[in-house]
């Protein structure tokens, strides 16, 4: 699949840039103390980082995925528009969003604002790096070959497509 493939490819590369500090660090060393390159001895060191490099991709792999779990398959997040004029919504904290009735020309009666519970809320001012840091973890899980799910819902034209 594609996801296996971008894996394969990050590990290469990663390996790769392994052999190739192994063998500066090599070089280096054998240049202080004046002796030729022995490449055997690189051979073996390249082995030992690749087993190494395995070891803590797949240990990367296991931690995140324990953290998914911990954090729970389904999370909602919240991420309003800027309105112009005045918002019907504030933000109460990192989890909580108000929605204030009162505030909405349809319904001018005073009435007591509803609160919504969300794993997380990203504000109007997020950016679309803020996005990717919150779902990093998700999209990573998927490249590392797990079952994962982006949903997003929004009327038309409300950015579904740009976030």
């Amino acid at each position: 699949t594609a996801a296996e493939e971008a894996g394969h490819w990050q590990t290469r590369a990663a390996v790769a840039e392994v052999q190739r500090a192994a063998m500066a660090e090599a070089l280096e060393g054998e240049r202080k103390a004046g002796k030729k390159s022995k490449p055997a001895s690189f051979e073996s060191e390249i082995d030992r980082l690749r087993t190494k490099l395995a070891l803590e991709s797949a240990m990367r792999r296991k931690l995140l995925n324990e953290v998914q779990d911990l954090r729970g398959m389904i999370r909602l997040y919240c991420r309003p528009r800027r309105t112009s004029g005045t918002s019907i919504i504030s933000v109460a904290s990192q989890e909580i969003l108000m929605l204030h009735r009162e505030r909405a020309s349809f319904q001018p009666e005073k009435s007591t604002p509803l609160s919504f519970e969300f794993d997380g809320i990203l504000g109007t001012e997020a950016t679309q790096d803020d996005v990717y840091e919150e779902m990093e973890a998700v999209c990573l899980s998927a490249l590392d070959g797990y079952n994962a799910c982006l949903m997003t819902f929004g009327q038309s034209n409300s950015g579904k497509t740009y976030t």
